[in-house]
Parts: C-alpha cells; structure tokens; sequence
C-alpha cells in the first residue's frame, strides 16, 4: 500500500469557545484597533518559554497581540467587542496528526445508539431519525449493546420491523462484529430461510429457520452491500458536519488518512466556497504497481 500526498490549504481561521480557542497566527499589531479583546483567561501559548498570558486581541483572522490584561485591553477601540472570560482557558487549536474527516461525518449522519439501556430506546432513536428520512431511505445506526439491556440475549428484527415499515434500516453493534436489519432491509437483500451462512460470518435465525435480523461478521455483508453508495449531496453534508465537530472541540487542523479522489475533489469544491474553515492536510488512499 502506498500513500500518495497532497496538502490543501485552507485559511486558518480563528476558533473560539468558552473553554478552548484555536489560536491562528501570532503576528504584530496593525494599525487598526481589534475587533475582539478576551481578557481575564488564563492564555497558554506554548511559546519556548511555555508561558501563561492573560489576554489575547483579535482583529479579522489574526491575533495581534498576547499579553497581560492592561497591555491588551489599552488598543481597545471604540468597536472593539471585550469579553470577560472570567478564568478560562485558551490554548492553541488542536492539530489531529491522524483521522479520517469523511468516517466522522458520516458517523454524524448516523443514529448514535451508544449507551442505549433496552431494544425499546434503540427502537426509539430510529423512530426519531424516521421523522426526517425519506419514504425508502436507508437509516444507518451504530453502537448498541444488548450487555447493556435487562435482556441481553440478541434481539429479533420484529420490534424495529413494525416501526420502520417503509425504510431499510441497519444498526451496526458497538464493535461492529455484527449488525440488526429490519424486515425491509432483509428484503431488499433476498435473505430468507434458504439463505447460507458465507464464510467468516453466522446468520442467527428463529426457530422456524425464518433471519432473525441479527447477522454476524462476514454475513453482514448480504445487507451492507445494498446500502446505495453515498451521493455528491451527502458527502458533502458529511465533510461540513465533521467541519464543525472539529472546530466545536478546539482542533484547526487535521492529517485526513487515505481520502479518496472523490473526496479530495468535494474538499476542492467546499474549500472554494468557504464553507469548511478546518485547515486539512490530505493523505490519497491507493495502490501503486510494485
């Protein structure tokens, strides 16, 4: 396997929240007065000193100064926004060395089902994701556990199955080493009684022979493989989702692992129309002849 580099550049952009704050460039005050001054935090700036300042000022994309409250907030103007950050923290953004952008974003997409206590919750989560699906769109979930149910015996598809009678649903388990379908879903891929067990994998059945919804490891793929492939529309929503996960939690910066093509090119897009601020440098997942 080899990987083939490309770096995109993105205009770093400054990432502020109560506790974290992503700090773009250090640079030298200009002439205008700051549009922002935070003041009374505690400013890690990771110089070689390691040294804690207590106020920072902000003018469009750059930082223009670092320092004790009284310096900074003397260039305020009379538009400078000051904000009181009453011993918070702020540090430098994040820079992620290794992740995977679009697998975020489409876990975003997903019905989280983690920490759910009962089949009846998980059941419950979907039915909230059905309100805003599509007449036959796929639901996705991941990240149940029945050890975590009173029953903790493998659950059947029935109870999902009268609630999503229209939509394909499937729901990963939490270490992904088996998956429930609904009735739909296991229509849609020709999965009966009649069905073999595929190497690597287990079809779990009822009594009657009839799939119980439950497919383990390599049987996952009779369902997983009708999943439509995800659009133009959707990978984008999922690269701007992971955008703003990103920046919500401080990190400015990400090494993205083994993106596709198609994915490089929505990044070209989206980057061209402003609308993702997270600075990316991506790693071309591929094969090269030895």
């Amino acid at each position: 396997m080899s990987r083939l580099l490309s770096a995109l550049s993105v205009p770093l952009r400054l990432c502020v929240s109560w506790l974290v704050c992503g700090v773009a460039i250090l640079g030298a005050q200009g002439t205008r007065p700051p549009d922002f001054i935070l003041h009374n935090a505690r400013v890690y700036t990771v110089d070689a000193r390691n040294s804690v300042a207590e106020a920072v000022a902000i003018a469009g994309d750059r930082i223009v100064q670092v320092g004790k409250n009284a310096d900074v907030l003397a260039l305020r103007g009379a538009a400078t926004r000051a904000l009181d950050m009453r011993g918070a923290t702020i540090v430098p953004g994040f820079h992620d060395a290794h992740a995977h952008v679009v697998g975020l974003g489409a876990s975003l997409q997903d019905v989280d089902l983690r920490g759910t206590s009962s089949y009846e919750e998980v059941v419950g989560r979907v039915r909230r994701r059905l309100a805003s699906a599509r007449p036959g769109e796929w639901i996705i979930g991941r990240g149940w556990d029945q050890n975590d149910w009173a029953e903790k015996a493998f659950p059947t598809h029935d109870l999902l199955s009268a609630a999503t009678p229209d939509n394909p649903v499937y729901l990963t388990r939490v270490d992904g080493h088996a998956g429930l379908a609904n009735r739909k879903a296991i229509e849609t891929a020709g999965l009966t009684s009649s069905t073999t067990d595929p190497p690597g994998g287990r079809i779990i059945r009822e009594v009657n022979g009839q799939p119980s919804g439950v497919l383990i490891d390599g049987a996952q793929a009779i369902v997983a493989s009708k999943i439509p492939p995800v659009g133009r529309a959707q990978l984008e929503d999922q690269i701007q989702l992971a955008d703003r996960e990103l920046r919500r939690v401080g990190i400015t910066m990400v090494d993205d692992a083994g993106a596709s093509g198609e994915t490089v090119e929505t990044y070209k897009r989206l980057i061209e129309a402003g609308a993702i601020k997270t600075r990316l440098y991506v790693m071309l997942g591929g094969s090269v002849p030895e």
